[in-house]
């Protein structure tokens, strides 16, 4: 469908052309830029919807994540010495000539145990001040590395560090509720390609919840029901900063997402629709008018499939 309504208005006028009933797990938003991942989250909050979100985030750039992260990969790596700096910057403010002072005394240490280097460490630096914080840190979650999931491992580390309010924190441990494993949650995070990723709306996991995915994100991906919204001039093709971006390589994207579609598949546009939709045989569209109320100015529909 494309029209001037929202994603819930459309799930309404669709649902009521069907008898069958659609789990959310069948069914799939698409976007093209993570601007608009945001409003749709907030959608599905505002009406309860569970959702997960697919692939690569930018909290994932956020300062305190990549300290956690960095903060993680030296307890399970400890000759990995540049997540050791990263993470103190980042979480401790560490000055950088005592974090390359650290790096270069524990790089004579490699192959030591993580306890061990932390006792050289507390020896050699005594009451130097961002090691009488982090240090303790680093011994009270390495027991529990192997023993504790890793959304409690970051729980318990966020606590410590008052990062618990922290919207992207919130974001990485709602991630981190997908894996039994921190080695796997680190693997992902640190390697992982655009649609290894799955961050949960809440802590806890739902056994049903519509997905939310960029247009890249949804590579080989395929559901019953999709929705491919902000299929609008300026955004697909996409035109950034004025400039536009390639138009094959908007066009394939469209192409893909439209595939993602097994069933039924559901475009939303606003008044400037995409000059993609024009390349549609119109046989194949279905138009339908925007429930009354809803809109502040006229506008339509159309449904493919």
């Amino acid at each position: 469908m494309v029209g001037g309504i929202d994603m819930l208005d459309a799930q309404s006028c669709v649902s009521s052309q069907r008898e069958t009933s659609r789990d959310f797990s069948e069914i799939a938003i698409l976007y093209r830029t993570h601007h608009e991942a945001e409003l749709l989250e907030k959608c599905l909050q505002r009406e309860s919807i569970p959702y997960v979100v697919a692939g690569r985030e930018d909290f994932l750039r956020h300062d305190k994540v990549r300290g956690l992260t960095c903060f993680f990969q030296f307890l399970s790596e400890p000759d990995d010495l540049t997540a050791l700096a990263v993470c103190l910057k980042l979480l401790f403010s560490c000055p950088e000539d005592l974090s390359e002072s650290l790096q270069r005394f524990l790089s004579s240490y490699q192959g030591y145990s993580l306890p061990k280097k932390l006792e050289l460490l507390e020896n050699e630096y005594r009451n130097v001040g961002v090691l009488t914080v982090s240090l303790p840190l680093f011994r009270s979650i390495y027991p529990l590395l192997e023993k504790k999931k890793p959304a409690k491992l970051l729980e318990t580390a966020a606590l410590e560090l008052s990062l618990e309010q922290e919207p992207a924190v919130q974001k990485l441990l709602n991630t981190a509720s997908f894996y039994s494993k921190t080695s796997e949650l680190l693997a992902q995070l640190i390697l992982g390609q655009e649609s290894d990723l799955t961050r949960s709306c809440k802590k806890n996991r739902f056994s049903s919840a519509v997905t939310l995915t960029t247009l890249h994100g949804s590579k080989g991906l395929e559901f019953p029901v999709v929705f491919l919204c902000g299929v609008n001039q300026g955004n697909l093709p996409l035109e950034a900063q004025g400039r536009m971006q390639s138009i094959e390589e908007e066009r394939r994207l469209f192409y893909v997402g439209m595939t993602r579609a097994k069933d039924e598949l559901i475009l939303l546009s606003s008044d400037h629709p995409s000059s993609f939709l024009e390349e549609i045989p119109q046989e194949l569209l279905k138009r339908e008018a925007r429930p009354a109320g809803k809109a502040p100015h006229p506008a339509q529909q159309l449904s493919l499939f």
